[in-house]
């Protein structure tokens, strides 16, 4: 049986979806980010529940399900933040509840398995997925399992042990993707994982950019380090869109140029962390001076600088960023042809993923190449290369240079001057992307 999900927020979806498939034994969640997919669905498969957002349609919401499609089904139908009292339309078999806005998980959880539990079983250990252990609990707070049997589970971690990136490695040699625990510890983490994202999506006072920064960059490196061998998991989603929310919240609240580009220098540490983190943040605030403002191009931008060297096993390749810097390194042929190729093979580990849109791959496959066709993989030229790709080069050359500047060195102006003077950026789609920078950057720096 299936429970169908509709919200506004897709990653607080996430979040709820995580805790059902936790504490349900055989129960598939199905999101849906609109309405309409959802009611075109339910008509066609069979749903034990629908579980929805009153944002999505506003408190008239009832009169949306006087479409005959739902009036036919005799399924509980949940609404969060709907008001106290809500009646199904005349002649319809639905149940619908209200839930209050900010119910726990604990709450939402337990009201759900009770009108399900003709259909379902609750669980008494409820599983978690080891990645979502490594970015939410650094020192436990209760006692994780392993599973042996429908009824025999074995303590593997005590409350207080410590779950790092060693721990992580372990059970991933082990092929233990997920571990248990206890359905309210279950409750409690999921509750806890809820509200940060929440508060990260509610956020309306300017965000600390130095605490804004070294948050994302901690996520990304967990994001980085568990993607490929667990995929696009709704983890991943999750984490990723959250921090993505993050960093754009951040570049919006905070539009001073010189500030971001402060408190980025102050937090150099291992180059690809850094590198993709700071990618993430400037490439979506010189979007902003281009005048590309939608949500978008900035999710686009962020989950590009997340991926993009996500095939390369180090920083020492990641490092290398051009033809010239390949041709003076002293790695071998094999790690040479690695560095040429990993645009191309980012692109495919991703380009499988639904969640992920097409052109974030497109981004990704060209990151290295030049305007004067002399990158890496496919010698592109400024005539084969898009618009948000030149933005993305060009920022990955500031960041870049950025890194290698002694602390607080970096200046901005004196880079867009040396470039502009070896005409680096001048032809097609660089042209225009460049020389907006450089005249709108000027004011803020």
């Amino acid at each position: 049986m299936k429970v169908a999900l509709a919200f506004q927020n897709d990653v607080i979806a996430d979040v709820y979806a995580l805790a059902l498939d936790g504490c349900l034994e055989n129960c598939t969640v199905d999101n849906f980010d609109s309405f309409d997919s959802l009611t075109e669905t339910v008509q066609k498969e069979p749903y034990a529940c629908i579980v929805t957002d009153v944002s999505l349609q506003g408190q008239n919401f009832v009169e949306t399900f006087k479409d005959p499609g739902f009036c036919a089904l005799s399924i509980p139908i949940f609404v969060v933040g709907g008001e106290e009292g809500l009646a199904p339309p005349a002649g319809s078999k639905l149940k619908i509840s209200a839930l209050p806005k900010g119910v726990t998980i604990r709450d939402f959880a337990e009201t759900i398995i009770e009108a399900l539990s003709k259909d379902f079983t609750a669980k008494d250990f409820c599983k978690i997925s080891v990645m979502t252990l490594l970015v939410k609990q650094k020192d436990l707070r209760f006692n994780l399992y392993v599973k042996l049997s429908d009824d025999k589970y074995i303590k593997v971690l005590n409350a207080r042990d410590t779950f790092d990136e060693e721990q992580y490695k372990r059970f991933q040699e082990k092929k233990m993707d997920f571990l248990y625990l206890r359905r309210p510890d279950f409750f409690s983490l999921i509750d806890n994982l809820l509200g940060e994202v929440q508060k990260l999506y509610a956020a309306d006072e300017a965000l600390p950019v130095d605490a804004s920064f070294s948050t994302t960059k901690a996520i990304f490196q967990t994001v980085h380090s568990a993607f490929e061998t667990e995929g696009f998991t709704p983890e991943m989603r999750l984490l990723t869109e959250a921090t993505i929310n993050l960093a754009i919240k951040t570049v919006q609240k905070n539009p001073r140029l010189s500030e971001l580009l402060q408190k980025m220098d102050a937090d150099k540490s291992s180059f690809v962390g850094w590198h993709s983190t700071a990618l993430s943040f400037l490439s979506c605030k010189l979007a902003t001076m281009l005048g590309w403002n939608s949500e978008a191009t900035f999710f686009k931008l962020s989950l590009a600088s997340m991926l993009h060297d996500l095939s390369l096993p180090s920083d020492q390749l990641a490092e290398l960023q051009t033809q010239e810097d390949l041709n003076e390194s002293s790695l071998s042929p094999e790690d040479k042809e690695l560095v040429r190729q990993h645009p191309r093979n980012s692109a495919k580990l991703i380009s499988g993923f639904e969640e992920i849109p097409g052109e974030v791959s497109f981004i990704i496959e060209q990151h290295h190449e030049r305007p004067e066709g002399n990158g890496f993989p496919a010698q592109a030229d400024h005539k084969e290369i898009s618009a948000i790709s030149a933005l993305f080069i060009i920022t990955h050359d500031i960041v870049n240079t950025m890194f290698h500047s002694p602390p607080q060195n970096f200046d901005l102006q004196a880079f867009l001057t040396d470039r502009e003077a070896k005409k680096t950026y001048s032809k097609g789609a660089f042209g225009q992307v460049f020389r907006t920078i450089m005249m709108k950057s000027s004011a803020e720096t």
